[in-house]
């Protein structure tokens, strides 16, 4: 991979989810982003329960690692991601990957 990857190559839950949903639904929201819906109040409290989710999951990993998605590039993921693979993590949360240059990220592995 050259560099850093980008937003127009990371893939999400919902991206995928999309996508297998309906392929033509992904493509016009990845290529035409100004046809969006707006972000309603509905749809940002699924994300924050989603979110909640996702914290609650890793109390029943206690000892993983945790890798950190806010104030941090995405190549340091990667790397934060490959050092933790190096070093043993049984569990790693928000682990970061990139295949084919495309980036994402998974919520808690399976060992």
């Amino acid at each position: 991979m050259n560099g850093e990857p980008g937003k127009d190559n990371f893939l999400s839950k919902s991206q995928y989810i999309r996508g297998r949903q309906c392929l033509k639904s992904l493509w016009l929201h990845r290529n035409q982003p100004e046809h969006r819906d707006e972000i309603g109040e509905v749809q940002q409290a699924i994300f924050s329960a989603g979110t909640d989710v996702g914290v609650l999951a890793q109390q029943y990993f206690p000892g993983g690692v945790f890798i950190p998605y806010e104030g941090i590039s995405l190549s340091d993921q990667l790397k934060m991601t490959q050092e933790a693979i190096n070093s043993g993590a049984d569990v790693i949360c928000e682990a970061a990957f990139c295949h084919d240059e495309v980036f994402f990220k998974a919520d808690i592995p399976p060992e």
